[in-house]
């Protein structure tokens, strides 16, 4: 797993940090460390309270599918 640290490398490098609004497709561990790194944005967690990877890549699939 990636730590906050190298999460909040990551964001820098790739200039995540300009953005106000951010949507976080992960699980639990995740969204902890991205609610640090993002600290003061928006964050939004579609996948939330998913338990299962299952569950979550069926729900990507129709929001593909949908557009």
């Amino acid at each position: 797993p990636i730590s906050a640290v190298e999460l909040c490398k990551q964001a820098q490098e790739k200039g995540l940090l300009e953005y106000d609004r951010i949507v976080v497709m992960g699980g639990a561990n995740y969204r902890q460390m991205m609610a640090i790194v993002f600290k003061g944005k928006q964050l939004d967690f579609p996948l939330k309270g998913m338990k299962a990877m299952g569950p979550m890549i069926g729900w990507m699939n129709q929001a593909i599918l949908k557009g």
